[in-house]
């Protein structure tokens, strides 16, 4: 999986307009090179006219979801819904034209607990939580450009750090808001957590011929992006007398700063079959502070990552059986630092670990799928990646999961 759509973020899981669908996958794992198929949806929502379906994607996979459009080209509309980490989220795009589309992505869950047990152990308490997500992206075409900007905010719950707490609730620590009370060693108290986030980031795709070592590309792609979060957590605690302490618990901020560039190309081979290939570079940072009010410590950390070269490359063919895909995505660490300080105020104590690399750490995977159609319907299958890595120990190993992969299905209105 590539550095740049997965580290450390929780507003940007939930921006995607879908998951990667299993033909990107299973070629290279790079949609913006692989510039007809649906998945470009998820970067430029500008692609919507271009598509008149009904989708359905990760069957076999417990975060199905499942796309329809609806109205002309320049009006058209797409409506997406699904699972993402159990999450259940609801997406439209809505067509300006030609060459601009919006989207929105919302999501919203709840959850209230509470517990009354006065038979052997009496206490009773409660625990409640929102989570909540608005994100948005804008494309539009400026002559041969294409262009997106996309934002998101959302709200979740904290987790409370107090140990009396967790002794309350078991050996995990209540979330969002919360009171309680036991009788004993732990008496009780009441209290909130939460966690902000908020996200810009562009996009662009544009031609650029380049020959690199005899190699020739003809496209380039980048996107920026800027992310900060934060959480804390405050509760005032019930004591033994029946006086009420308030606690400031924890305090965390983040930032996070990624760019990436690639340029890539497809080419026409015998036979009908299409070579992808792309080849490009990222560049991310990460800082934050974690401030523990009751432990009166401090820890602060940052990351800088240089990566690459980032390489994907996928090749599928064309017969009377339908379509075999290979795919292959690798890249590593040019540059890794590290730092991480721990402060404990109280003991006036300090301790700081600083680590530097070249050359380590990256990622490397290996991907092979199937796709078919008949007349309208088509229908996409990749294997399971780690069978590249697991091998026949799979069939005898559960730890690795099953050979086979998830389909997506879908069907083109409109076309022959």
């Amino acid at each position: 999986m590539r550095r740049s759509t997965f580290i450390y973020l929780i507003l940007i899981i939930s921006t995607t307009l879908f998951a990667t669908g299993n033909r990107v996958e299973s070629l290279g794992n790079f949609a913006p090179m692989i510039r007809g198929d649906v998945q470009n949806l998820y970067f430029f929502p500008q692609v919507l006219p271009q598509h008149n379906l009904l989708y359905i994607q990760g069957v076999g996979n417990e975060n199905t979801q499942f796309m329809f459009t609806l109205g002309t080209p320049e009006k058209r509309w797409g409506i997406a819904s699904g699972r993402m980490y159990e999450d259940n989220f609801i997406t439209a795009i809505h067509s300006l034209g030609e060459n601009r589309a919006v989207g929105f992505e919302f999501k919203f869950n709840t959850m209230n607990h509470s517990e009354v047990n006065d038979i052997s152990n009496p206490q009773e308490g409660s625990n409640k939580y929102t989570d909540f997500a608005l994100n948005g992206i804008y494309g539009w075409n400026s002559g041969s450009n294409e262009l997106a900007v996309y934002g998101g905010f959302s709200r979740g719950p904290g987790s409370i750090n107090y140990h009396s707490i967790r002794s309350m609730w078991g050996n995990w620590s209540p979330n969002g808001t919360f009171n309680y009370h036991q009788p004993g060693d732990y008496y009780g108290g009441e209290g909130s957590a939460s966690t902000t986030d908020v996200a810009l980031g562009g996009r662009l795709r544009r031609p650029h011929e380049m020959d690199i070592m005899g190699i020739r590309f003809a496209t380039l792609y980048a996107n920026i992006l800027f992310d900060w979060w934060g959480s804390k957590s405050q509760f005032s605690s019930l004591e033994g007398d029946d006086s009420s302490v308030d606690r400031e618990d924890l305090n965390n901020s983040n930032i996070y700063v990624n760019g990436d560039i690639n340029l890539f190309n497809q080419v026409s081979v015998a036979g009908g079959a299409v070579l992808f290939y792309a080849l490009g570079a990222d560049i991310s940072f990460i800082s934050g502070t974690t401030t523990d009010k009751i432990a009166e410590t401090e820890q602060t950390g940052s990351q800088f990552v240089v990566g690459g070269p980032n390489c994907n490359v996928g090749f599928e063919t064309d017969h009377k059986f339908g379509h075999f895909r290979f795919g292959l995505e690798s890249g590593i660490n040019i540059f890794y630092r590290n730092k991480s300080t721990y402060t404990d105020t109280a003991g006036d104590l300090m301790d700081e670990t600083k680590d530097t690399a070249i050359g380590q750490g990256g990622y490397y995977d290996l991907s092979t799928g199937w796709g078919a159609n008949y007349g309208n319907l088509y229908i996409d299958i990749s294997l399971n990646q780690m069978f590249w890595t697991a091998g026949p120990q799979m069939i005898f190993n559960g730890d690795w999961g099953t050979l086979g992969g998830t389909a997506d299905i879908y069907y083109l209105f409109g076309r022959k």
